[in-house]
C-alpha cells in the first residue's frame, strides 16, 4: 500500500513539472510579438527628408513643335550657280534666210524631228513684175459693176481679166517692174477713193523664208547646223541671243 502511494506521488510531481515547463514556453512565445511591437518607432512628417526636386516633364506639344520647326528648316541648297552659268553661256541663237520655198519645205520635217521650232518665220515673195489689182469678183457682171464704180472715181486705166486662170474676173490697175512703183500707184488710187485694190507679185513668183532659232543648247545647235548643211541652202548666221 505504501509503495503505491510513493508511485502516485512521483507521478504527480512529474506531471506538475511537465505542466510548468509547457506553460513557460507558451508564455514566452506569446510575449515575443509584444516585445517586437515595443521596438516599432512611429515616424512623424518632420522626420521625413524632403524629396529632391525632379526635372518637370517637358510637354509633348512642345516637343512636337520643336520637331516640326526642325523639319521646316530647308536644307542648304547645293551650289548650282556654276551649272546655271555654264548652261546660259552654252545657249546659241541663229537667223536663217532668205531660204527658197522648196528648201524650206524640206527643212520643216527635219526641224520637227529635232524638236527645234523656228521663231516667227516670214515668207517673202519676189518677182520680175508687180501689179495693182482688185481681187476676182466671181462673175463678169460683178467685175463690170466694179468697173463702173472705178469710173465714178475717175479711174479709167483698168481692164477685166478673162483668161480662165485663178485671176478670172479680177481687175488689173497696172503692172510695174518693182514693188516700190506698184506701192506708189496704189497710194494714188487710194487718194482717189479706191479701197479694194492691193499690190501683188506677178507670176512666176519666187517665195523665200526668213526665220530665227533662239537659245539652243550645244547639242541642238550642232544637229541643226548639220541639217542645214545637208539641204544645200543658205548657211546659218550666229547672232546674239536677245533676253
Amino acid at each position: 500500500m505504501k509503495s503505491w502511494f510513493i508511485i502516485a506521488l512521483l507521478a504527480n510531481i512529474g506531471l506538475f513539472g511537465w505542466y510548468q515547463l509547457h506553460h513557460s514556453d507558451k508564455n514566452t512565445q506569446t510575449l515575443e510579438p509584444e516585445e517586437q511591437a515595443q521596438q516599432i518607432h512611429i515616424v512623424s512628417e518632420q522626420d521625413i527628408p524632403p524629396a529632391s526636386p525632379s526635372k518637370p516633364a517637358e510637354p509633348v506639344a512642345s516637343k512636337v513643335a520643336e520637331a516640326e520647326q526642325a523639319a521646316s528648316v530647308p536644307e542648304a541648297p547645293a551650289s548650282t550657280r556654276p551649272l546655271e552659268t555654264s548652261a546660259a553661256t552654252a545657249l546659241v541663237c541663229f537667223d536663217w534666210g532668205p531660204v527658197p520655198d522648196a528648201i524650206w519645205n524640206q527643212a520643216r520635217a527635219g526641224l520637227k524631228a529635232l524638236r527645234v521650232a523656228p521663231v516667227k518665220p516670214v515668207m517673202e515673195e519676189t518677182a520680175d513684175k508687180y501689179w495693182v489689182y482688185i481681187p476676182p469678183q466671181g462673175s463678169l457682171p460683178g467685175a463690170q459693176k466694179k468697173g463702173e464704180q472705178l469710173k465714178a472715181l475717175n479711174v479709167t486705166d483698168f481692164f477685166i481679166i478673162q483668161d480662165q486662170s485663178k485671176w478670172q474676173f479680177a481687175i488689173s490697175l497696172g503692172i510695174f517692174s518693182s514693188r516700190e512703183a506698184a506701192d506708189k500707184q496704189l497710194g494714188v488710187l487710194q487718194a482717189q477713193g479706191v479701197r479694194s485694190a492691193v499690190v501683188g507679185a506677178r507670176e512666176p513668183v519666187t517665195r523665200t523664208w526668213k526665220t530665227e532659232f533662239r537659245k539652243l543648247d550645244a547639242d541642238k545647235a550642232t544637229r541643226l547646223t548639220e541639217l542645214v548643211k545637208s539641204l544645200a541652202g543658205p548657211r546659218l548666221n550666229k547672232i546674239a541671243c536677245s533676253p
